[in-house]
């Protein structure tokens, strides 16, 4: 399944909320041994929201180690470490005046970095980093919160989420996957024994003290190290930004914007060190026509993630020279080589930091409204260290340009339309499935922007139009208005590729197609495999810009397991069959539930065109079958338990081809025999024997055709 393109502020509470419940996605929590608490069980769905006090306890991580302190009543730390695969989250917190402060270890419990996050920051965990240990704290009152004033909060509607920008399978599993390099064994570590005593450190001594001068977003990507000289004795010194991934770049499109003319952008020089007093004659660019395209406007070094000022020692980035003021618009950005990524930094009226952004073509840039200023860099995604100030040179002779065009301004309310006599799933099922871009005013429903994401994700799984509209819209979720309470006033979902209409009603008629094999007579299981055998017959594996997504997997036919697995996934949920989608370190398969039981089902690994015979072999099968051959895998948002093995003996992994349905049974080659039966084996009929090679090519019309050694023959019964 694919979760894309985010709300707008909400875009940001979706994208909290499931940074932990897709956090969850594949995710858990793990307890710390000076905490009783038992770990929390979260539900497999796109959202993790902690909007429950009693998931808090008083307290604080320490910056540096990720241990507990004492001493820090007035701020709240979770009472669960979490661990996650996603690679990109968006954060969301109710409220302003709150951050979420967020240290990484590793599977050992190693401390990798610390950083501290505002409502809509994008959050790129490190990728040696297994665990995080979350907390929360008011930077403009920090020190006269206790539990009791968090309690008023948390009865008042507070919460904070994390939404996985990937959605359940942003990840690209860009890797071979052969089962013969499958290897561990059942993973049954008990990560409740790796976990922290009580440590008797200072509060005082902690970096966390200077939280109030932390900057509104952290390094997003694994950034060299910019931190505060504070940060720097401790967090790791050689992190490089990784490259966003272009699919969760397209996420930031859906802002909300209209048309806006005369906007312009004004060239400042950068405010010295401490102040941003002293500023040179102001340039002016319109921003519908301007390009940085002149190699003089550049010069060597990068500009701070902390805090915007200038760093010495980054000779191989580029920076503008000079700030930019702009009029609080929203921005196209357009860099004309892909390889190559835009860094901003946000700075206010005094010069002081508001947040940072990584931004890579085609993305969607809005200020945050504090802002007055931006410091704008360039570097190289991939060869970085690599670049120089001559390199760069020629690269701009070679016609290398940034370009920002105005995208609109902020007022969208008169663009709302207002539809009365639709429900809401009418609603979402009509933006997701067409190309209507246009506002609707959904203030009827009283919802806030959580409840409407929740409620746009659970109507995935009763609806099946609408599940597969979603998936088909790569890139594309709701973008939101709310009044001054948080209720959303009017919703749509724009900027949908040129693509969106042939996908979507490419996938639905995929699935319509694939639901036609099925039979009402048929249990779950049988549906299952006939499911499984329509994916192998008409998906090849090859890799693609959007080969993890369900709705673009169906519609051309193209994807890598993790598309396997999410249309599958689909094709199950339409069917009315619960499955989950299993992630490890470098695969992604299917848990099915049949009669109460889950069974392991790897379609792609049973993809199996022009490598053998047998289509079966990874389907229906338990933990201990699949252990012998595929990667370890955990997830802490279900129960990943396949424990049945009724099945792992079942004829069906040893037959010759594949199984054909007819008439209420099932019709296969074995052992030089063609042979009827119920899928369980029962009323096993020898239709035809042979010493020679028999393939069945239809069964129709009580009429069975099969080749014999290439010679055709039909059977009559």
């Amino acid at each position: 399944m694919k979760f894309e393109k985010s709300l707008t502020l909400f875009n940001a509470i979706s994208k909290i909320v499931a940074f932990l419940l897709m956090i969850v996605m594949t995710s858990t929590v793990i307890i710390p041994s000076d905490i009783a608490h038992a770990g929390t069980e979260y539900e497999a769905v796109e959202i993790v929201d902690f909007a429950d006090i009693s998931n808090w306890t008083a307290g604080c991580y320490d910056w540096n180690s990720g241990k507990v302190l004492k001493g820090y009543e007035y701020r709240l730390r979770l009472n669960d470490y979490v661990t996650f695969f996603s690679p990109e989250y968006e954060i969301f917190i109710a409220d302003d005046d709150y951050k979420v402060l967020v240290r990484e270890l590793d599977d050992s419990f190693k401390f990798i970095r610390s950083g501290n996050y505002s409502s809509g920051d994008i959050f790129t965990p490190d990728e040696s980093a297994k665990y995080l240990a979350i907390g929360i704290y008011n930077f403009k009152n920090d020190k006269k919160m206790t539990y009791e004033k968090y309690e008023e909060l948390f009865d008042n509607g507070f919460e904070i989420a994390f939404l996985s920008t990937g959605k359940e399978l942003g990840v690209d599993y860009d890797y071979e996957e052969e089962p013969e390099e499958v290897v561990e064994e059942n993973y049954e570590e008990e990560l409740e024994e790796v976990v922290e005593e009580n440590y008797e450190e200072e509060p005082e001594e902690v970096v966390e003290e200077n939280y109030e001068e932390e900057p509104e977003e952290v390094v997003e990507e694994n950034y060299e190290d910019e931190l505060e000289d504070e940060f720097e004795e401790d967090v790791n010194k050689d992190f490089e930004e990784k490259e966003v991934d272009e699919e969760i770049l397209e996420d930031q499109k859906n802002k909300e914007i209209s048309a806006s003319e005369n906007s312009k952008l004004e060239l400042k020089e950068e405010p010295a060190e401490d102040t941003a007093d002293e500023q040179k004659e102001e340039k002016e660019w319109n921003l519908d026509t301007i390009e940085l395209a002149d190699f003089t406007n550049w010069t060597e070094g990068c500009y701070s993630w902390t805090d915007g000022k200038v760093l010495q020692g980054y000779e191989y980035r580029l920076r503008l020279s000079e700030y930019v003021e702009f009029n609080n618009n929203s921005y196209y950005v357009s860099i004309s080589d892909g390889n190559y990524a835009v860094l901003v930094r946000e700075i206010d009226e005094n010069g002081k930091l508001v947040k940072s952004s990584t931004l890579k073509d085609e993305s969607v840039y809005e200020p945050a409204e504090a802002a007055k200023y931006l410091a704008i860099g360039i570097y190289n995604t991939k060869k970085d260290k690599e670049m120089n100030y001559e390199k760069y040179r020629e690269l701009f002779e070679n016609g290398f340009s940034v370009k920002f065009t105005v995208k609109g301004a902020k007022n969208l309310q008169e663009s709302k339309i207002v539809k009365e006599d639709e429900t809401l799933d009418e609603i979402l099922i009509r933006l997701f499935s067409t190309d209507d871009e246009s506002w609707n005013d959904v203030s009827k429903f009283k919802m806030k922007q959580s409840a409407m994401y929740v409620y746009r994700y659970n109507l995935q799984e009763k609806n099946t139009d609408f599940y597969v509209a979603f998936n088909a819209a790569i890139g594309q979720d709701i973008e939101v208005q709310t009044d001054s309470k948080g209720y959303v006033e009017a919703i749509r979902v724009s900027e949908k590729d040129m693509r969106f209409v042939d996908r979507y009603t490419k996938a639905a008629e995929a699935v319509e197609e694939a639901m036609a094999l099925t039979d009402e007579n048929m249990n779950d299981f049988e549906k299952a495999l006939v499911l499984h055998d329509y994916l192998i017959d008409n998906v090849d594996y090859v890799a693609s810009k959007y080969d993890n997504y369900a709705g673009y997997v169906l519609a051309y036919g193209k994807g890598i397991c993790g598309g396997y697995a999410s249309a599958y996934k689909m094709l199950l949920t339409a069917a009315g069959i619960k499955s989950h989608i299993v992630l490890s370190s470098n695969h992604a398969w299917n848990l099915v539930t049949v009669n109460g039981k889950q069974y392991h089902v790897d379609v792609t690994w049973d993809d199996t065109k022009g490598y053998g015979s047998n289509l079966y072999t990874y389907f229906m099968r338990s933990d201990e079958v699949f252990k012998r051959n595929h990667p370890k895998w955990t997830s802490y948002i279900y129960d990943d338990t396949a424990d049945s093995v009724i099945y792992d003996d079942l004829f069906i992994h040893k037959i010759d081809g594949r199984l054909n349905y007819y008439g209420g049974s099932w019709y296969y080659v074995s052992n030089g025999s063609i042979i009827n039966s119920q899928i369980d084996g029962k009323d096993m009929t020898t239709l035809v024997e042979s010493d020679g090679k028999l393939v069945i090519t239809s069964i129709e019309d009580g009429k069975l055709n099969y080749t014999e050694d290439g010679n055709t023959f039909e059977l009559v019964y």
